[in-house]
C-alpha cells in the first residue's frame, strides 16, 4: 500500500482540473493565470503523462511566448480547458459542464455539406487539430471563414465537446446567435465534428 500522504495520479489530476475550471470560469484569462497554469504542470511530472494536458501546455506556452495574450489566444486556451475538463469527467469523477441539448438544424449527412463559396464559422477545441488548421482546410476547399455568426453564415462547425456542453462553454454564444438567426428565417446549419470529418474525407 502507498503511504496515505502520497498523492495518486487521479488525486493530482483532479486538483489540476479543478484549478483549470477555476481560472476559466469567467471566460477571461490573464497572462499571470496562464503562467501559473504552465508552472503547475511543470511542477508535477505526472500531469504530462496525460497527452491532453501536454497539449494544453503547448498551446498555453505558445500563446504567451510574445508576452501578449490576444482574445483569440484566450479563447483557444479556454476551449482546450473546456475540452480537458469535460473529457476527464469519466475517469476522474469530475462533473461535466452540462448535458447534450437538442439542436434544431443539425446537418447529419456529410454529403450535403458544400464548401465552395459557403460561409463557415468554427467553434470549439477539435480532436482533428487546432482551429486555424481546420479553417485552412475549409479555405482550401473554397469556403469562406468568419470569426462571428451572421446572415452570411451557412455552416457553424461545432467541436464534439462544444456540442455536448455548449450552453456553459465559450462556444455557447455562437450557437445561441445561430439559433436566433434561424428563428428569424436564417438557413444556418450546425455541423458536428464527426460529420465535418467525413465531409473532409478523413
Amino acid at each position: 500500500m502507498r503511504p496515505f500522504s502520497e498523492s495518486s495520479p487521479n488525486d493530482c489530476c483532479n486538483r489540476f482540473f479543478g484549478f483549470c475550471a477555476g481560472i476559466a470560469c469567467d471566460n477571461r484569462l490573464k497572462i499571470k493565470e496562464v503562467e501559473k497554469l504552465i508552472d503547475r504542470i511543470d511542477r508535477d511530472a505526472q500531469l504530462l503523462d496525460d497527452a491532453r494536458i501536454a497539449a494544453l501546455k503547448r498551446v498555453a506556452s505558445r500563446a504567451i511566448s510574445d508576452g501578449h495574450l490576444s482574445i483569440e489566444e484566450q479563447e483557444d486556451i479556454g476551449e482546450w480547458i473546456v475540452r480537458l475538463v469535460g473529457d476527464s469527467c469519466a475517469d476522474t469523477g469530475l462533473p461535466t459542464y452540462g448535458n447534450t441539448p437538442s439542436i434544431d438544424g443539425v446537418l447529419r449527412d456529410s454529403s450535403m455539406l458544400v464548401f465552395e463559396n459557403s460561409g463557415f464559422v468554427v467553434t470549439g477545441a477539435f480532436s482533428l487539430g487546432p482551429r486555424k488548421v481546420i479553417e485552412g482546410w475549409i479555405v482550401e476547399r473554397g469556403g469562406l471563414v468568419s470569426r462571428s455568426v451572421s446572415r452570411s453564415t451557412d455552416y457553424l462547425v461545432i467541436a464534439a465537446i462544444a456540442s455536448r456542453d455548449w450552453l456553459r462553454s465559450h462556444q455557447g454564444t455562437k450557437i445561441i446567435e445561430a439559433l436566433k438567426l434561424r428563428e428569424k428565417g436564417g438557413s444556418i446549419h450546425f455541423v458536428e465534428e464527426l460529420t465535418f470529418r467525413k465531409a473532409l474525407g478523413f
